[in-house]
């Protein structure tokens, strides 16, 4: 699995519209930068530019499965960025799980919110598997787990993703 944390498209966005660093929006400002031009100076460390990459067989991108964690009132990561991450990696096909955490930025690694983003993933998961274990599901669970290890995935995801037989842990 991978998790997206503060999930936003370009650094060069964030810095420019965060409320976190308008000081260095200012600093910029004053050499004479542009919101435009810092999103292309700073394209080479922004996740933007590597959706098709990521989505990509190369990268395993049709059998990734993705956490894509965002808070509704952040101010530092503008929301509108992580809905556009959500938006791409549906035009791009990749698995993903948004956890739209009810906080700000700075309280995304505070009790809860932090319980909430890793505890409803996490376990969930980890419920899943041990439940269709015990169940001995009936259905294709057992050769799409075999096939999700062959790709290093785990059982948790195939049966989430080939049993029609939903667990309710």
């Amino acid at each position: 699995m991978n998790a997206f944390n503060h999930a936003s498209t370009s650094f060069g966005d964030v810095v420019w519209q965060g409320q976190s660093t308008r000081h260095v929006r200012q600093a910029l400002e004053q050499e004479g930068l542009t919101q435009e031009r810092l999103r292309a100076l700073w394209s080479a460390i922004s996740p933007v530019s590597y959706y098709q990459q990521f989505a990509g067989p190369e990268a395993n991108g049709p059998g990734k499965n993705v956490l894509i964690v965002y808070a509704n009132y952040d101010m530092t990561f503008p929301k509108a960025y992580s809905l556009q991450v959500v938006e791409a990696f549906r035009k791009y096909g990749v698995r993903f799980e948004p956890r739209v955490l009810p906080c700000g930025h700075y309280t995304t690694g505070e009790t809860p919110y932090k319980f909430i983003a890793a505890g409803t993933w996490v376990p969930s998961s980890i419920a899943r598997q041990s439940a269709a274990r015990r169940k001995g599901c009936r259905n294709e669970c057992r050769r799409g787990a075999e096939k999700q290890r062959r790709r290093g995935g785990s059982f948790a995801l195939a049966h989430g993703a080939v049993c029609t037989e939903r667990v309710v842990v």
